[in-house]
């Protein structure tokens, strides 16, 4: 062998080494994303674009300023597709228990009253980040929800008849997402005030944002407020009907969730990842949004 040949074996030899590591490089990277991606996200709901479009008319009901964050992805796609998105909130959140709201300088002077204004412009922030068309909110307490749901179903009947929603958004009936009162009561009363447009001939659909089983075995997992408030519960939130991507939102989400300043460690709590995976892959990972249809 000449000595040109065995210089060109090891040439050869180099560039197939080098070619191997860089393709490991990306290789390695992709699969370990791919395990992460399965592993939190379910296959098996219909996946759709959006869940509204032009011509449409969603009507989103929740019970505290930050809970359309659990669907603000589709929110922030239905707006930009077309449709027109109100926001109705029955409570302005004052009974925050935000750990880090609680250490602010000058917490204790503000008070509930001055919690609840600021919670309020965090959420017209938030809707103003997802492009919501329409915020209101309501007066009653927070936490109280539950004893009250007669009177919040005829608030959203009056809602309802004002929006004219050609469906409706709420956070489950069953767990409440992760066994909060008010998110339950706040559900149970939009699927009644549903349930009485459609008796009086409205084709209103209802959606309930859940969670599929492997994130929330996932959330028991590594979020105290899972593992408390679900095992008191002892619900499970409805089997997902639909899923939305929302990965081409991420922006916009979390730019929602940055608007409601007073409940970052609560959301940190609620979605401990979100501090542990960097931000811009998190919703790459998490890159669906999960509904149930009930209605």
């Amino acid at each position: 062998m000449s000595r040109d040949s065995g210089v060109s074996t090891r040439g050869r030899r180099i560039r197939i080494g080098v070619g191997l590591a860089a393709a490991m490089t990306i290789a390695v990277p992709c699969a370990l994303f791919a395990a992460s991606w399965i592993t939190v996200n379910d296959l098996t709901p219909r996946r759709l674009r959006t869940l509204a479009g032009k011509g449409d008319r969603m009507l989103v009901v929740t019970a505290h300023p930050d809970d359309e964050i659990v669907m603000a992805g589709t929110l922030a796609i239905a707006a930009a597709s077309g449709a027109s998105v109100a926001l109705h909130c029955f409570t302005r959140g004052e009974a925050s228990r935000s750990a880090q709201w609680r250490g602010r300088t000058g917490a204790d002077q503000i008070g509930a009253a001055g919690l609840a204004d600021i919670r309020h412009e965090e959420l017209r922030r938030s809707a103003a980040a997802l492009g919501l068309g329409s915020v209101s909110i309501g007066t009653w307490v927070d936490g109280t929800l539950a004893s009250h749901v007669d009177e919040l179903v005829q608030e959203l009947e009056g809602v309802i008849r004002e929006w004219r929603p050609t469906l409706v958004v709420s956070l489950d009936d069953a767990l409440g997402l992760y066994g909060h009162p008010d998110h339950v009561a706040s559900a149970a009363a939009a699927r009644r005030a549903v349930l009485g447009a459609r008796a009086a001939g409205h084709g209103l659909r209802l959606f309930q944002a859940t969670l599929p089983t492997r994130q929330v075995s996932l959330a028991r997992r590594f979020s105290p407020v899972f593992q408390r408030a679900s095992a008191e519960a002892g619900a499970t939130p409805p089997t997902p009907t639909t899923c939305v991507s929302i990965a081409r939102a991420a922006r916009r989400k979390l730019a929602a969730i940055d608007a409601h300043a007073t409940q970052r460690a609560v959301m940190q709590d609620v979605q401990p990842l979100l501090g542990t995976i960097p931000r811009p892959l998190y919703f790459r990972v998490f890159s669906r949004e999960y509904f149930a249809r009930v209605l």
